[in-house]
């Protein structure tokens, strides 16, 4: 029995270290509450606190989340006039209306979706950190069945189109977060 044990104490030893190692790489900084800012896409935002920013830069944005990403998650997103739709070959413009804005972007979310599932439940002209936009709420089911809940803030700018979204599973998750997600969306500041 002993030599299987030092057989094994190395496989184990191995399988321990690698375990320990796993959450040293996890690519989280948690948040601090102190704003970040998007010099490219001209903005401050303050993400809830308590929650992460995932550690890969992406130039475009941004994404957050508490629990993990398939629980929930935040993006903030800017991209130039030519790059927003990039799937339906549609522009963006300084000049869109919140309708137009709505239009484009479901129009570009549905042709991302594998499925057919997009629901839209809300369409309702807001104002973005003091901007012109639009607030859309909607549903969809991912291809093994588990229904999300979204809601994302547009507007647009001289140079692009500011997203900041929120997405989570609608069973207890998009509830419990929502209102974190509402308060965020309050601290947009144009620099």
């Amino acid at each position: 029995m002993s030599a299987i044990v030092q057989c094994m104490q190395p496989r184990i030893i191995g399988l321990l270290a690698v375990m320990l190692l796993v959450p040293g790489c996890a690519s989280y900084v948690p948040t601090t509450g102190a704003p970040v800012v998007d010099a490219q896409g001209g903005y401050r935002y303050v993400p809830p606190a308590g929650w992460y920013r995932t550690a890969f830069r992406d130039p475009r944005g941004a994404q957050y989340t508490r629990d993990g990403q398939t629980l929930q998650t935040i993006y903030t997103m800017f991209e130039t006039h030519d790059s927003a739709f990039a799937l339906t070959n549609k522009r963006t413009s300084a000049d869109m209306l919140p309708q137009e804005i709505a239009e484009h972007f479901v129009a570009e979310l549905k042709a991302t979706l594998a499925n057919d599932t997009l629901t839209v439940t809300q369409r309702q002209p807001v104002l973005v950190a003091g901007r012109q936009g639009v607030r859309l709420a909607a549903q969809f089911r991912s291809d093994d069945g588990l229904r999300y809940g979204l809601v994302y803030y547009l507007t647009v700018t001289e140079n692009g189109l500011l997203s900041v979204t929120y997405r989570a599973p609608a069973l207890h998750y998009f509830d419990r977060h929502l209102p974190a997600f509402e308060r965020s969306v309050q601290t947009l500041e144009w620099l």
